[in-house]
C-alpha cells in the first residue's frame, strides 16, 4: 500500500518477498514516490532493511529515493547497471566507490557473467552482493536473466570471491598491519 492507505496492483507481492533480509527496490521502483514510501512503511514493519538497486539513475534520483524512504541509515544502496547480462566493460564497478563516498551502506547488483566480480566489488566497499541464483544445470531459461544466474556451485565460489574481496579490502587507516611488523623492524 501507498502512504494514504491505497493499494498497489502488482507490487505488493514484489514488496514483501524478501521480507526477512532486507527489501529489495529496483531501478523503475526508485522513481516513484509511493513505492519508495511503500518499501519504507514495509522495512519498518518488519524491521528489515531497505535496499535500493538503482541501475541507470543519478546521484539525484538515488537522493530523491532515499529522501521518500527518510530511512538513509537503514538503506543499502547498490550499484548496478541495467543490462541483462552486463557485459564486464559496462560493470563500472567504480560506481561502488562513488556510492560509498555519499552514503553509509553500499552494495552490488551483479548482472555479469561469471563470479570475479565479487571479488572486486567487496575489494572497493560493497557490504551487500546480489547476484541471480538458479538450481538449472543450462544457462537457457524463460527470462533474459537466468543465463546470468549462478547454480550452487558457482554460488559458493561467488560467496568465496566476495569474502577474499573483503579481506583484501582491509581498513582505511594508514598503519603497518602485523605482517609488516618483522621487516619493518629490520629496515628501519
Amino acid at each position: 500500500q501507498t502512504a494514504d492507505g491505497n493499494a498497489l496492483p502488482g507490487r505488493d507481492i514484489h514488496l514483501h518477498r524478501i521480507r526477512r533480509a532486507g527489501l529489495l527496490q529496483v531501478v523503475a521502483d526508485i522513481a516513484e514516490a509511493d513505492l519508495v514510501e511503500a518499501g519504507r512503511q514495509c522495512t519498518g514493519a518488519t524491521g528489515c532493511h531497505l535496499i535500493l538497486s538503482p541501475g541507470a539513475s543519478t546521484l539525484d534520483e538515488i537522493d530523491k529515493a532515499i529522501s521518500w524512504a527518510s530511512a538513509a541509515d537503514h538503506t543499502t544502496v547498490l550499484a548496478c547497471t541495467l543490462a541483462y547480462p552486463t557485459p564486464d566493460e559496462d560493470a563500472n564497478l567504480a560506481r561502488i566507490s562513488t556510492l560509498a563516498d555519499e552514503y553509509s551502506r553500499v552494495g552490488y547488483s551483479d548482472h555479469t557473467l561469471g563470479t570475479v566480480s565479487a571479488v572486486a566489488a567487496a575489494a572497493l566497499g560493497a557490504v551487500l552482493l546480489e547476484k541471480h541464483y538458479t538450481y538449472a544445470d543450462s544457462p537457457a531459461g524463460p527470462v533474459a536473466d537466468h543465463a546470468m544466474a549462478l547454480d550452487p556451485v558457482r554460488m559458493a565460489e561467488y560467496v568465496a570471491g566476495a569474502n577474499l574481496g573483503a579481506r583484501l579490502r582491509g581498513e582505511h587507516r594508514l598503519r603497518p598491519t602485523p605482517a609488516e611488523l618483522p621487516a619493518l623492524l629490520n629496515a628501519r
